[in-house]
């Protein structure tokens, strides 16, 4: 169960490093979205 946690917020930090990197506010907000949904699952287990 850690191991899912530990790739959504891996995916969380490529996406908010891809939204950085376009500057795209749609992107970054999908990555703090997820970093939040990980955050909670982490807190679950």
């Amino acid at each position: 169960m850690k191991a899912i946690v530990q790739i959504w917020i891996f995916i969380s930090a490529g996406l908010l490093l891809l939204g950085y990197f376009y500057s795209s506010i749609t992107i970054s907000t999908i990555a703090l979205i997820t970093a939040v949904l990980a955050y909670r699952q982490y807190k679950k287990v």
